[in-house]
């Protein structure tokens, strides 16, 4: 935990320095030091050695084995493991890691404004959900940061075929990866509403978001029927946890949706950014789900990694500078609160108190 935090106020202090000073490759910096991290990480976190263990495994099998046997549920992941097993686990998991650093990294670059970046960096180094479970849930991770990649592509102002034919693939690599990706995909939908309907857009979201609290309990033997399907068999570890409470805490965190909703309702059909922000909002509008099972919650993670560019975006928006520092300052304090309250939890304190290198593995 100490060695996480250390390393992410160092990267971070580069951060705030490359916001300051265009010159300063600041960010590149943040970002190289984090990867170095995720890159030399060994046995940390809850599911690191249980995913060492069946790389390991992996070349006991055939492709076709691992194609037509019941027992691999997430085929894709397992057949990339087959043909990189030669290059060992370290360096997999290496290039998983600089592939998903190097994703966020052109994510903030593309999107949000230089001065900028150090809110940006906070938020994806400082939310627990983010940077550091993603070294722990090595696949979702590898799933999320192909998502972004399908955002991106989607939020191009002209789509083409051959666009469409290489968004569908991503998709199809992700759910392979990650059975998860199929709750997040319709979602991508809000890619067709035109920009022109932003105003009623915003209502309607706030609207539902509301009203899913009201009739939460419709769904719920709808999404515990779900949960217990075979394809999601190797979740069922998460799908027997007890659903999540909402305090004051969790209401207080929704405050970066409701922004957003106010910035889709005035900007939302002149922005370049509207499509983003709307699927940014998506991770809020499951919360009230998360109260039956809370494995929902991991579907959130496939649209709150856009917070990295939706929260600066949309807080610079507001106009009076004493309330905007003001929500700021109340948004860090929260995170920094969850981040240390998660490294405590009994779920994973113990996975997390210790950062081991790859080094000591040998």
């Amino acid at each position: 935990m100490i060695t996480s935090i250390i390393i992410s106020l160092i990267a971070f202090f580069f951060a705030c320095i490359g916001s300051r000073n265009k010159n300063f490759k600041g960010l590149e910096i943040a970002f190289a030091i984090i990867t170095i991290f995720s890159c030399l990480r060994y046995n940390f976190g809850t599911d690191y050695m249980s995913y060492m263990e069946d790389f390991d495994s992996i070349n006991k099998y055939s492709v076709d084995y691992i194609l037509f046997d019941s027992s691999f549920k997430d085929k894709g992941w397992d057949i990339i493991q087959y043909y990189v097993y030669p290059i060992g686990w370290f360096l997999f998991v290496g290039l998983i890691s600089i592939f998903c650093n190097v994703t966020y990294y052109k994510l903030i670059k593309r999107y949000v404004p230089p001065k900028d970046y150090w809110l940006s960096f906070f938020i994806y180094v400082f939310t627990f959900d983010m940077f550091i479970l993603q070294q722990s849930m090595i696949r979702q991770g590898l799933a999320i940061a192909l998502l972004v990649w399908v955002y991106i592509l989607l939020d191009k102002p002209k789509q083409n075929v051959k666009l469409m034919f290489g968004i569908l693939f991503i998709i199809g690599l992700a759910f392979s990866i990650h059975k998860t990706v199929a709750f997040a995909v319709p979602f991508m939908l809000l890619r067709l509403l035109p920009q022109k309907w932003s105003k009623i857009t915003s209502i309607v979201m706030v609207g539902c978001f509301f009203a899913l609290f009201l009739i939460k309990t419709i769904f719920a033997e709808m999404i515990a029927d779900i949960v217990v399907l075979e394809a999601f068999s190797n979740l069922s570890y998460y799908s027997n946890e007890n659903g999540a409470e909402i305090g004051v805490r969790a209401m207080l965190e929704c405050i970066p949706f409701f922004i957003s909703a106010l910035y889709i309702y005035k900007k939302g059909a002149n922005s370049d950014v509207t499509f983003i922000i709307l699927t940014s909002m998506c991770a809020t509008m499951i919360l009230p789900f998360t109260t039956i099972v809370h494995m929902i919650s991991r579907v959130a993670f496939y649209f709150s990694i856009l917070y990295i560019v939706s929260i600066p975006l949309t807080y610079k928006e507001i106009k009076i500078p004493g309330l905007r520092m003001c929500l700021l300052a109340l948004l860090m304090v929260i995170q920094l609160y969850v981040y240390v309250d998660r490294f405590n939890a009994p779920s994973y304190k113990k996975a997390f108190r210790e950062y081991h290198t790859v080094f000591s593995a040998f």
